[in-house]
């Protein structure tokens, strides 16, 4: 009963000093919005680098590889290359945790020089199953959180293409340019489509395959939009003379699944006795731009979070300090009455914990109906790791909401009680004569 009570008379002393309470309530409500922002513009961020890594990249949110492959199929393909037994094994390990998987894809990488009429440039080829390259690109993620990705992308879909024609591909914009296409590829004339893919298979032997242009993509990446080719695996398959594989990929439901899937398959490729790694996206060796780009952001946020959250808790010191040298002869009479020291201090923490929860509340209202203008505005900002612009947009998340009130409720409730602790064990006399 004395502590709903407490937390009613707590509520009224707020009215005291009105002139007061507003600006630091305001000070709070400032803070709260700018940490918000701050906090919702680093996920779209996130969102912005990741989802392409993923999806447009084909990256997946776990990609598996020959034990070495990840580092040396590009010296070695023929060495690191997964043998259609190797396949096999991928498959059965999945079983267990097929819930948790969303598709799965199958790619066979290389190297090759290009040519179309006289020009020849070296490009890195991307074996896919179309199928699979249409459900990447086409993602509701990518729709969702990288449509300025999608908006790179140009042409019917590649499942669609390959299917019209047998050896379509797919070049990157940068590939475009360089090959002379100054024009939508539906628009080229069919010899300039016509062009040739040549390498070395895993023997060791020239080899040399038709192809036709039919769509462009973007790759999103700088270090790889002027090198970058899609084409069918059966094609790529063909020009290495192979039936295996570079690597595989998993696209999960959910990416909290991420960690547990990569434990569940290292095991089970250890007891198969397989010689294959799992690794998560999140691995320098595959998101590097990514990683990058977020450990710059969540330092630069935590930095400005510490500043934010510190000033807050001086701007409450420096009202509690007031309040106390003012209140003195209250906690007085409050002590003669028969209020215990903890009794009387823990009155001045829910004063400042009302404080905060109020400021905080509102600041939740001013920091959502701001979220909703900026993300409306159009504005964008370039982001290292990708070759286009990301729309600014700002992604809060109740749980986001909830951790931050909770935080300035938990600095008002510890600046309030740490100043008033020494002030309220004071001899009762003392304080009714300050």
């Amino acid at each position: 009963m004395n502590s709903r009570l407490d937390w009613i008379l707590a509520l009224r002393n707020l009215k005291r000093n009105p002139r007061r309470t507003i600006s630091t309530g305001l000070a709070i409500v400032i803070a709260y919005v700018g940490l918000t922002l701050l906090t919702g513009h680093i996920f779209n961020i996130e969102y912005a680098a990741k989802i392409p890594l993923i999806y447009g990249n084909g990256t997946g949110h776990v990609s598996i590889y020959k034990k070495g492959g990840l580092d040396n199929y590009e010296l070695q393909p023929a060495l690191y290359h997964m043998t259609g037994t190797e396949l096999e094994a991928i498959a059965k390990s999945l079983e267990p945790i097929a819930s948790q998987i969303e598709t799965t894809g199958t790619y066979l990488s290389t190297q090759a020089l290009l040519s179309v009429g006289s020009r020849s440039i070296p490009v890195f080829i991307r074996g896919v199953q179309p199928e699979v390259d249409d459900f990447s690109r086409n993602h509701p993620r990518v729709q969702k959180h990288a449509p300025e990705f999608v908006a790179l992308q140009s042409g019917q879909s590649f499942s669609k293409s390959s299917k019209e024609t047998i050896d379509a591909i797919s070049v990157s914009q940068g590939v475009s340019e360089i090959l002379g296409y100054k024009s939508e590829i539906s628009a080229l004339a069919a010899a300039d489509k016509q062009v040739v893919l040549a390498g070395r298979t895993f023997d060791g032997d020239l080899n040399a395959i038709n192809g036709t242009v039919a769509l462009k993509h973007s790759t999103g990446t700088p270090i790889l939009e002027d090198s970058s080719v899609i084409a069918p695996i059966e094609i790529v398959r063909e020009l290495l003379q192979t039936q295996g594989a570079s690597h595989q990929v998993l696209f999960l439901k959910n990416d909290d699944d991420i960690g547990r899937v990569v434990d569940h398959m290292r095991t089970e490729f250890k007891n198969r006795g397989v010689d294959l790694e799992a690794y998560p996206f999140t691995d320098d060796r595959i998101g590097l731009f990514y990683n990058g780009t977020m450990s710059f952001l969540y330092a630069m946020g935590s930095f400005f979070a510490l500043l934010i959250f510190g000033a807050s808790g001086l701007i409450i010191v420096n009202s509690m300090t007031i309040s106390i040298l003012e209140r003195a002869k209250e906690m007085g009479t409050l002590r003669a009455i028969g209020f215990p020291p903890d009794r009387v201090k823990s009155l001045f923490v829910k004063e400042a914990c009302w404080l905060a929860l109020g400021a905080s509340l509102l600041g939740l209202l001013v920091s959502e109906i701001l979220a909703v203008i900026i993300s409306s505005a159009g504005w964008t900002v370039e982001s290292a790791g990708t070759t286009y612009s990301v729309l600014i947009k700002i992604l809060t998340k109740p749980w986001m909401h909830a951790g931050l009130t909770l935080t300035m409720i938990v600095i008002a409730a510890v600046c309030s009680g740490w100043l008033v602790k020494r002030k309220v064990k004071e001899r009762i006399a003392l304080l009714l004569l300050e």
